[in-house]
């Protein structure tokens, strides 16, 4: 591979590899929170998160490694940590409910890792790096799922803890939520104009 092609791929590589690593490390602080353990479905959902992300990360070193490169560049991973740092600086702040917010996070960061995989794949089909392209299509792949069960696990969660300090809630509300969030992301139910 030409050396401005590879470079390309192993910045590529390299965020989302420093992006990985800060996920998890959120992903071990809410793992160690009590009251996610308290949210059985929650607390599941984000243990297997983890395990994927431990996966991609592996898969990540391995690419950076065969081409060459060398693990997150300290600058890279010093501008990441900083924005990752600060957004969740202000998540902490709005902190009422930590599972609920805590699921949101993760919602959001797998998101922006989607997001980085869908780049890479792109970047590694034009530059004709298919095993890079391949790998960072199996990552969003299997993220995909994570981000849909966030979706289905959050509603019930919300409505859980606000179960916890409001009397008369109706508990049953959660089921709609998820059933409402559901069809909204499906096309053929998106109003048009």
């Amino acid at each position: 591979m030409a050396e401005k092609k590879q470079e390309t791929i192993l910045r590529h590589l390299q965020n989302l590899q420093a992006l990985n690593r800060e996920i998890r490390a959120a992903l071990d602080r809410q793992q160690k929170d009590e009251a996610l353990s308290e949210q059985g479905e929650a607390a599941g959902l984000v243990k297997r998160i983890d395990e994927a992300l431990a996966l991609q990360g592996e898969r990540l070193e391995k690419r950076i490694d065969d081409l060459g490169g060398t693990g997150v560049a300290g600058e890279l991973k010093e501008r990441l940590a900083r924005v990752m740092g600060m957004v969740e600086g202000l998540w902490q702040d709005l902190r009422d409910e930590p599972v609920s917010h805590a699921l949101r996070d993760d919602y959001t960061a797998l998101n922006l890792a989607a997001a980085h995989y869908t780049m890479l794949h792109a970047a590694g089909r034009a530059l004709d790096d298919r095993m890079t392209a391949d790998m960072a299509y199996q990552n969003l792949r299997e993220l995909t799922p994570l981000v849909v069960e966030i979706s289905q696990v959050l509603p019930l969660v919300v409505v859980a803890e606000m179960g916890k300090s409001h009397e008369g809630i109706d508990l049953a509300a959660a089921t709609g939520a998820v059933e409402a969030t559901h069809a909204a992301w499906q096309p053929e139910t998106a109003e048009t104009g």
